[in-house]
């Protein structure tokens, strides 16, 4: 403290904050005691600001397999920046963060999605994040479409049920034309995760057409299947034992009669 009033011999003070000499409107001071809100300033909002700006030009220049270390920041700045078109940008950043990502990779960008999607809630997963996959849906590179079935797989439990039945379901059909067998079983794969979050009992019917045509283009009816069994609960499987046996039981009524009819003859 001395050396700090040192240039005037040693005299001085230190002026208080103002938050000591301000007074309130009815000229009350400062209580100590008193519990007040938390004093929110531009320095946050700012180094965002900064983050945001400064990640476009970063990502290109660090290599493919340390890319997945920036995702923390990305995550941050697409969570926290108010401008929607920023965001935007950060987001299709992030979806497109690999050219061709590999099975590991893709896992990693779709855990930031998750994560993202659990933090903004359904409308900004609807708005943000819902684009980056109809937007490249026809994409040249068989891994950014196998990136999109598991996106809709994935983000389908943090979705609107009505998004969920209608835009996500046609996305999963339109992938299922995809001429790249990889495409069509991730696409069978994602699509059995989608079963259980369909409301109503109706869901087997809604794809049960989808189903027959990944059978017709040729994804095995094993790996439907079991996808289908390892997504289901057991309340499902319970349903679906039942209609099996109600099905079995029909047929063999028919089966019998049929028997009968030709004995008769």
């Amino acid at each position: 403290m001395q050396e700090m009033f040192k240039a005037n011999g040693g005299c001085g003070y230190v002026k208080k904050p103002d938050f000591l000499l301000n007074t309130g409107l009815i000229n009350e001071v400062f209580d100590p005691k008193a519990h007040l809100p938390v004093k929110k300033t531009l320095k946050g909002l700012r180094a965002i600001q900064i983050l945001a700006d400064a990640l476009p030009k970063i990502v290109p220049y660090v290599l493919i397999n340390h890319r997945e270390e920036l995702l923390p920041l990305m995550m941050y700045a697409i969570e926290h920046h108010p401008d929607s078109r920023t965001r935007d940008s950060l987001t299709h950043r992030l979806f497109n963060l690999i050219k061709r990502p590999d099975e590991q990779q893709r896992r990693v960008i779709m855990d930031a999605f998750v994560s993202l999607a659990k933090n903004v809630g359904e409308m900004r997963t609807e708005t943000e994040s819902l684009p980056q996959c109809w937007e490249q849906i026809n994409h040249t590179y068989e891994e950014r479409r196998m990136l999109v079935a598991q996106s809709c797989g994935e983000l389908a439990e943090f979705l609107r049920p009505e998004i969920r039945d209608s835009l996500i379901l046609s996305i999963v059909q339109q992938l299922i034309e995809d001429g790249a067998i990889i495409v069509l079983e991730a696409a069978a794969h994602n699509l059995t995760m989608m079963l259980p979050l369909f409301q109503g009992t109706d869901k087997y019917f809604q794809v049960e057409e989808l189903m027959f045509q990944l059978s017709n283009a040729g994804v095995s009816n094993y790996f439907i299947l079991m996808r289908f069994l390892l997504n289901c609960s057991v309340i499902e499987l319970l349903m679906l034992s039942l209609c099996l046996c109600i099905i079995f039981s029909l047929f063999k009524q028919e089966f019998l009669l049929h028997i009968w009819f030709c004995e008769s003859e």
